[in-house]
Order: C-alpha cells, then sequence, then structure tokens
C-alpha cells in the first residue's frame, strides 16, 4: 500500500495456465474498493476462473459482485453470478443466479462483514516479511 492512499493493482503470472490479478484502493476517508480476478487451465481442458469487487464507503454502504465459472474439458459451462448491495439504514440485499437453476434475491438487517476502509497491511510490514527479496545482490552496471 502506497503511503499516499494510491493504489495496489498486482498481475501475477503464478504458474502457466493460471494468472491472478488483484488491487485495492482507499480514499483517504474511510472508503475503498478492493478487486479480484483470477483464470486457470488444467492440463484436461477444463477452464475455470472467479472475480469480485467490493465498493464501499466510509458508512459501510456500498456494493459487493461477483462471478464464478468454468467451461468443463467437454465444453459444458457452468457460472454464478452474485451481488450484495448495503444500505444506510444496515439492510443487505443479496442476490444471485446460476446457470444450474440457483436463483436468490433476500434482503436481511445484519452488520455488514466488511473491513473498515483503511490498509491492513502497509509497505513497511511488506518490506519487513521480503528477506529473501532484499538479499539478492544486484549486479553493478556498466559506466554509462
Amino acid at each position: 500500500m502506497r503511503a499516499d492512499g494510491g493504489m495496489i493493482d498486482l498481475l501475477l503470472y503464478l504458474a502457466v495456465g493460471r494468472t491472478e490479478r488483484w488491487g485495492e484502493v482507499y480514499d483517504g476517508f474511510g472508503g475503498w474498493k478492493k478487486w479480484t480476478e483470477k483464470w486457470a487451465e488444467s492440463g484436461a481442458s477444463v477452464k475455470w476462473g472467479d472475480k469480485w469487487d467490493e465498493n464501499f464507503k466510509a458508512d459501510l454502504t456500498g456494493t459487493k459482485q461477483g462471478e464464478t465459472w468454468r467451461v468443463g474439458s467437454n465444453g459444458e459451462r457452468w457460472s454464478r453470478t452474485w451481488g450484495e448491495i448495503h444500505e444506510p439504514d444496515g439492510t443487505a440485499r443479496k442476490y444471485g443466479t446460476s446457470t444450474s437453476g440457483e436463483n436468490w434475491d433476500i434482503t436481511s438487517n445484519e452488520p455488514t462483514s466488511a473491513e473498515q476502509g483503511y490498509p491492513q497491511y502497509g509497505w513497511h510490514e511488506v518490506l519487513e516479511n521480503t528477506f529473501q527479496l532484499l538479499s539478492i545482490q544486484t549486479p553493478e552496471r556498466p559506466d554509462q
């Protein structure tokens, strides 16, 4: 996390056939946006993916939404989409659907389960946990 509350956006190539991207933005007033996207392909030609994002203000009003999908080796497709809307009065509408026939749309009065909009893990903590990376000696640069 940058000290100025700026954005973290990482694209990780974890292995052949697997990728993950995530990011966070904090507005400095307790609000935030977080997201992630993952997708992969196995050796058996099975593909899958997952993505979600959340967008909240300091008063814990906001939205969450996401999608999970997969394509089987035989070409069969499945997906599920979902969302949540968190209102100022404490109600939360949760809804979704899937290609297998699932459907839901409920409203409940429950506390919003979201981390407050301040970074939980900052740049200093990253540096403290990267001893191996920090121990790499950089090669001398030829004179320019």
